[in-house]
């Protein structure tokens, strides 16, 4: 039971780390398209 709780809180962790790394590639995607320099 302990493990599996441990393995929920790290998806959780793991969900919203890759979401915030999608956010930054948005980020980074719309500033190229704005300034092509």
């Amino acid at each position: 039971m302990l493990g599996s709780a441990a393995s929920t809180r790290s998806n959780s962790a793991l969900q919203l780390h890759i979401k915030s790394l999608e956010v930054d590639y948005g980020r980074t995607q719309n500033s190229s398209k704005k300034s092509p320099s």
